[in-house]
């Protein structure tokens, strides 16, 4: 599946395994998307004020659309984020209480940064097969095809 939209496919899935060009692509995706929408709410809100003028209280108006989108956003951000998270510890067979250490100020970090960005276990761990290779078919479901 697409490195791209499998964080997508699998935002509230905390099994498997996801791989360092998955990780990456979310979160550069998750910029891309969060300056899309910034702009496009921005120009939005200046077009309508430069052709229909300000109209009273439409400002107070516009704020609220901003906060609604930004915590929407923040909202599916910290979901995908720590699933991918999640995920790409298992890729280096790292229980998901590996994550908990992120939390610490500073310690976080210098955990987080090699396990990050390492290559994950060659071959299949204790939570399933390498995201870099297709998952291996097993025989039953080629004896159902060949039936």
């Amino acid at each position: 599946m697409n490195p791209l939209v499998r964080p997508w496919r699998h935002l509230f899935d905390f099994r498997g395994r996801a791989s360092r060009r998955e990780y990456a692509l979310f979160h550069a995706g998750i910029v891309a998307l969060y300056l899309l929408t910034t702009i496009l709410t921005g120009v939005g809100a200046a077009l309508g004020f430069a052709f229909f003028g300000q109209p009273a209280g439409a400002g107070p108006i516009v704020a609220i659309v901003i906060l609604g989108e930004g915590g929407l956003f923040l909202l599916l951000f910290v979901i995908g984020h720590v699933s991918v998270s999640i995920r790409r510890l298992h890729d280096r067979n790292v229980p998901w209480t590996g994550y908990l250490f992120t939390l610490i100020p500073l310690v976080g970090l210098f955990y987080w940064v090699p396990l990050a960005f390492a290559r994950g276990t060659d071959g299949e761990n204790d939570y399933g097969h390498d995201p870099r290779y297709p998952a291996p078919v097993s025989t039953e479901v080629l004896g159902a095809v060949f039936s």
